[in-house]
């Protein structure tokens, strides 16, 4: 019987590692809806403390479960409010970043033919908050 050193299989898992990361699995498709069943998610994001409309913010639309592949995306106009129709029913990940502020993601579930508000309010880094599941009147 033949032992194999650490070494190798050290090696050897490195290798597999690194083919992996040079070929990440193909992102999902979006599915195309029937006519009349297309759903979208539009809304504003704004300034948490001032209300003020953020422009050139971006937001991305995304599967859950698969947050490196954005199926949606793109800056907020100058009014801070975004579009994304065209979408079948399901579930989304609506992710929002701007530098300065604190990153969101929210989950959405879409139904047919459903047109989606949603208003986002980013908090600037100036104020710290934990990621938590938990809402305070500090950290909404």
């Amino acid at each position: 019987m033949r032992i194999v050193r650490p070494a190798v299989v050290a090696v050897v898992a490195v290798l597999v590692a690194g083919l992996a990361a040079c070929h990440p699995a193909p992102p999902r498709t979006l599915p195309v809806p029937s006519p009349g069943e297309a759903a979208a998610i539009r809304g504003t994001v704004m300034d948490y403390e001032s209300s003020q409309p953020l422009q050139n913010t971006g937001v991305e639309i995304l599967f859950p479960g698969d947050i490196n592949h954005p199926i949606a995306g793109g800056p907020t106009d100058e009014k801070g409010q975004f579009v994304f129709g065209g979408l079948p029913a399901g579930p989304y990940v609506v992710r929002v970043v701007r530098p300065g502020y604190n990153e969101v993601r929210m989950r959405v579930e879409l139904k047919s033919a459903e047109q989606r508000p949603l208003d986002v309010r980013l908090r600037s880094l100036r104020e710290r908050c934990v990621a938590s599941r938990y809402h305070t009147e500090i950290c909404p």
